[in-house]
């Protein structure tokens, strides 16, 4: 993760007939602030940098997935622009 990034995730359906889903709702954003480091002369925290190493997404298929999905889109976006992207596609069966 870089470490001005503040990212986000979630996932779509795409169904057997070819259709997709809306996305589901955002997660909360993956951050883990560094070390207090205030400077008075610049006058902010210098420790509210992220710090995440690695982020474990699981568990997106389950009983109460619909039976005509095909595949799973994981999802990923920041806060520096309206850019999605797929990270990775899981088969659903």
């Amino acid at each position: 993760m870089k470490k001005y990034k503040l990212p986000r995730f979630s996932y779509r359906y795409k169904y057997e007939d070819g259709e997709y889903s809306t996305f589901a709702p955002w997660s909360s954003v993956a951050f883990l602030p560094g070390n207090y480091i205030y400077h008075p002369k610049k006058g902010f925290n210098l420790g509210m940098v992220n710090t995440v190493k690695t982020v474990v997404l699981s568990d997106f298929v389950g009983y109460n997935t619909p039976k005509d999905v095909q595949f799973i889109d994981i999802l990923y976006k920041d806060d520096s622009g309206p850019n999605i992207y797929i990270v990775d596609t899981i088969s659903s069966k």
